[in-house]
């Protein structure tokens, strides 16, 4: 029968999850610790810096706890979700004590930028 074909694939379509059109991935995925103590800011930027090699719109799940200098948002379509907490680095900390950054930077022309998670602004300390 041409009915059972149609309702496996209503359920198929039903069981697909959004986030598999989406390109997720974590700071420890490119070598941040999140363990508080430890400078981040390279494995945060490069994290920041694959989402800006997907065509995908990008998830960077920051769940621990993660301290960094400066960072730089160079993708749109990115979502940030803090569920841990991210925290700056003293100015006197900064990889380039002369670069005039703040603590999140965005390149020009950039959209669509979302920060999510349980309390994000909260657990951002800056």
């Amino acid at each position: 029968m041409w009915i059972t074909p149609i309702i496996s694939c209503i359920l198929m379509f039903a069981l697909v999850d959004s986030r598999a059109f989406e390109y997720v991935t974590s700071p420890e995925d490119h070598g941040a610790k999140g363990d508080g103590t430890s400078n981040d800011s390279n494995g945060i930027n490069a994290a920041l810096n694959a989402c800006a090699n997907q065509r995908l719109p990008c998830r960077i799940v920051f769940g621990m706890n993660y301290l960094s200098g400066p960072i730089i948002l160079r993708s749109s379509k990115l979502t940030i979700e803090v569920t841990g907490v991210l925290r700056m680095l003293k100015k006197h900390d900064f990889p380039n004590k002369d670069t005039a950054l703040s603590f999140i930077n965005c390149t020009n022309g950039l959209s669509h930028i979302k920060l999510t998670g349980g309390k994000p602004l909260e657990n951002m300390i800056i």
